[in-house]
């Protein structure tokens, strides 16, 4: 295939063929013309010291020069990360307990806890709506950051808290969490039953085990129940 004819990539730019009849888009040449005209904008630019980011091309090819002040607002905050404009609820009911599900926790030290574990959730920015520290294990009621997964979570709430209750003395001894923990998925229509369930947590337990809880809570939401006693 011949080269076309000088001017040919002005003319087929603009829809004129070398013979003087119209032409497709960008003329037979189009792939050639297009790759001149961006070349001959840019040496153009850089001759007359410009920086090379200041114009785009429109559809024709042209250099367009671009306003150097944009009103970005009417962007709606798109050029801010995207994260400050995500929108998320997703409430999830945890429960972990002691070493070896030992009561070594008395309500003095409990209430302690919980107050600590509300404050260090906030300080993560955390939303715990209400938690409750029984003697031997511990129910949160959390808003699950977007950032932030569940094992992290878990990590950061039972890590900080067990170095916490140690620092203080709080208890006999070298103070631990067990292994493991309960995650449980809540609806926003089920969140006001969650917390009245929490806080009611003494009068649960005045007819039922921590055991017996924890396994009503793996069979209603259909998990195994194999081995529930040793977690």
């Amino acid at each position: 295939m011949s080269l076309p004819r000088p001017g040919c990539a002005r003319d087929c730019v603009a829809g004129i063929s070398p013979s003087g009849r119209p032409t497709p888009p960008f003329g037979k040449h189009g792939g050639w013309a297009i790759a001149l005209v961006t070349s001959i904008a840019y040496f153009r630019c850089l001759r007359r010291g410009d920086s090379c980011k200041r114009f785009s091309l429109t559809p024709a090819f042209r250099p367009v020069r671009q306003p150097r002040n944009i009103d970005i607002s009417r962007f709606n905050g798109l050029h801010r990360a995207m994260s400050l404009h995500s929108y998320s609820r997703c409430w999830i009911h945890l429960i972990w307990g002691t070493l070896n599900r030992e009561k070594i926790l008395n309500r003095t030290v409990a209430k302690r806890l919980s107050r600590y574990l509300g404050d260090y959730a906030k300080t993560k920015s955390i939303y715990m709506k209400i938690n409750h520290v029984n003697a031997d294990h511990v129910h949160a009621l959390v808003d699950l950051p977007t950032g932030v997964s569940i094992e992290d979570l878990v990590q950061l709430l039972k890590g900080s808290s067990s170095h916490w209750v140690n620092e203080n003395n709080l208890v006999r001894g070298k103070f631990a969490w067990g292994r493991g923990y309960g995650v449980f998925s809540v609806s926003q229509s089920n969140v006001d039953q969650v917390v009245a369930y929490i806080s009611g947590q003494h009068e649960h337990h005045r007819v039922r085990s921590f055991a017996e809880e924890f396994r009503e809570f793996a069979e209603r939401h259909r998990l195994r129940s194999a081995n529930l006693e040793s977690r």
